[in-house]
């Protein structure tokens, strides 16, 4: 019976050692595979000056228009704790109106009677670039009149026209801001920037780095 017991002993002795060795074995190639992916790291220390260290996926808005740099900043201040980046931009160029553009014949007999024919139809024309510009065409309803005027020289007079918007500088700024990927912007957030200014748009971008924050003159 001793002898039985003795042999239990040496073989749960030989089974213990074993099970050390394979997990010493499991420890050391764990340690030796850690420092490659230490290596791969950028520590905060090792950032250049004026670098930040950001996520690698990002997404990117653009809000207005606002009629202030102010405005906007306020904006960008209700989604401060989302917010990686922000920077203001101008707001796009405006149509301002319409205007019927008719190319000018290079004889000046047709010339003149080109002339004669838009003055039956009400028009003293101005001289642009080899065009006779009609208009402007304005207010609220100022694409759907040029419409109308442009098929009325087509069918009353024969005349063909080019429709043509008259740009003029946008007002206010656009924000456009840079949040972490899989950060949206939700109904809560929307409905508390449509309080403060109604009308704005929010629209999703890609993101093709921001531009410099303008100063606020």
């Amino acid at each position: 019976m001793l002898r039985w017991l003795l042999l239990v002993l040496l073989l749960c002795n030989a089974l213990l050692f074993l099970w050390y060795a394979q997990r010493e074995q499991a420890i050391s190639a764990d340690s030796s595979s850690r420092p490659e992916q230490v290596t791969g790291l950028r520590l905060l220390h090792e950032l250049a000056a004026g670098e930040s260290a950001r996520p690698l996926q990002t997404e990117c808005y653009q809000l207005g228009v606002f009629a202030t740099p102010n405005e906007a900043e306020q904006a960008a201040g209700r989604l401060a704790p989302v917010v990686m980046d922000v920077a203001q931009t101008p707001a796009p160029d405006e149509v301002a109106g319409y205007q019927l553009a008719v190319e000018i014949p290079s004889e000046a007999g047709a010339q003149r009677e080109l002339l004669d024919r838009l003055a039956l139809a009400g028009w003293v024309p101005q001289t642009r670039q080899g065009r006779f510009l009609l208009g402007p065409f304005m207010g609220e309803r100022a694409r759907a009149d040029a419409v109308v005027e442009q098929r009325a020289l087509s069918e009353g007079l024969g005349l063909n026209s080019e429709l043509r918007p008259i740009m003029q500088p946008g007002t206010g700024v656009l924000l456009e801001i840079e949040v972490p990927a899989g950060t949206e912007i939700g109904q809560a957030s929307r409905q508390l920037l449509l309080r403060g200014w109604p009308g704005i748009k929010i629209e999703k971008k890609l993101c093709s780095g921001l531009a410099q924050p303008q100063s606020d003159q």
